[in-house]
């Protein structure tokens, strides 16, 4: 792997980290213009390098739905080997621990999906991916 395509699988790791931060940073808790604008130079990125392997994604990205979101606006049509075994690794995991299941984790990010699944917002996004 080139220097290059390393850096851009590192940042692509990185964006998933911030995207999630700017979640639970957002005023609303919901959704705001820098988890945007997040958004975007991750599917952009996706777009042009692939996705990340699941294993380096933040679980609640991966159990709210949000992965599957970007890859669906980077073009990406299936869902990687793994997702599946990655989410079904983590449920026991949650639930031992008290935290939640997979569904309730994936209730607390419907607002957040319907924010970004929102005409004028997913306009706005496909846009600037573009």
């Amino acid at each position: 792997m080139t220097e290059l395509a390393q850096w851009a699988k590192d940042e692509q790791e990185y964006l998933w980290s911030d995207l999630d931060d700017a979640i639970r940073q957002a005023l609303n808790g919901v959704w705001s213009m820098q988890a945007a604008n997040v958004l975007i130079r991750l599917t952009r990125l996706v777009k042009i390098i692939g996705p990340a392997d699941p294993k380096s994604v933040p679980w609640t990205m991966l159990a709210g739905g949000l992965y599957r979101i970007v890859l669906d606006l980077a073009g990406y049509e299936k869902l990687l080997p793994g997702l599946g075994d990655r989410l079904a690794d983590m449920e026991p995991i949650l639930v031992q621990a008290g935290l939640s299941d997979l569904e309730t984790i994936r209730g607390q990010y419907i607002h957040t999906r319907l924010a970004i699944l929102h005409p004028r917002e997913i306009g706005w996004i496909r846009d600037e991916v573009a």
